[in-house]
């Protein structure tokens, strides 16, 4: 999915600001909020929430580093209701 980030933006050679960009791109296609959203409330580490999705952790990192604080916010709630 990176690479047809890479495509889509019609990247030519490399740079890390087009890595980024590609990542981005893969991240925001590949992860739902609503699924995330449900992940968090059945999983306890990030980890199992990136298998949970069906996605590496390192995706997970770059979709989270993209979220509002609202959403970070919404997370947190479901992370906390888990635990209760």
């Amino acid at each position: 999915m990176h690479e047809l980030g890479h495509a889509h933006y019609g990247h030519v050679g490399v740079t890390g600001k087009q890595e980024l960009l590609a990542d981005r791109w893969a991240a925001h296609r590949l992860i739902s909020f609503d699924d995330l959203l449900a992940a968090a409330g059945m999983e306890q580490s990030s980890s199992s929430v990136a298998s949970s999705l069906g996605v590496l952790p390192g995706v997970l990192e770059t979709y989270l580093k993209m979220l509002t604080r609202a959403d970070l916010d919404a997370l947190r709630t479901a992370a906390i209701r888990r635990a209760a």
